[in-house]
């Protein structure tokens, strides 16, 4: 909790993922009118890793018309198919690439033709990056 002299902020649904609590908030007007994820001051960007994130998750839960007004469409669609990539080639490792690829397999996401590609060039220069490092001794 979080709290002032004048006023106090609890914090909610914490058993929820970000998709479940997105779900829950996506269709209201005043959310679709002023939401505000991005690291960046205010502007909601569409290319850094918040936006990147939050969008997704939209596109999976066919929301992401809703959004139009308030996030930057046109990085969003400039980056979309590289960071589904990144979905792809890190859910093993990260829990929040993991619930996106989840959520992918459980909507029946179409997965572009590019990202598959993307990730499959992402993991071979992870294994020979790693292959690289273990013949140096580095960790």
């Amino acid at each position: 909790m979080l709290e002032t002299e004048n006023i106090s902020f609890y914090s909610t649904c914490s058993t929820l993922s970000r998709i479940e609590k997105t779900k829950k908030v996506a269709d209201y007007k005043t959310v679709q009118k002023y939401l505000n994820v991005c690291v960046k001051d205010g502007i909601n960007c569409g290319k850094c890793f918040k936006c990147l994130r939050t969008l997704l998750t939209l596109d999976l839960l066919g929301k992401l018309n809703s959004y139009q007004s308030i996030f930057n469409m046109q990085n969003y669609f400039r980056e979309r198919e590289n960071y589904i990539a990144q979905v792809l080639s890190n859910h093993k490792e990260d829990t929040l690439m993991r619930e996106l690829y989840k959520e992918m397999i459980l909507t029946d996401f179409k997965i572009p033709i590019r990202s598959k590609f993307y990730s499959h060039i992402k993991l071979v220069k992870r294994k020979i990056r790693s292959s690289i490092e273990t013949g140096l001794g580095v960790k």
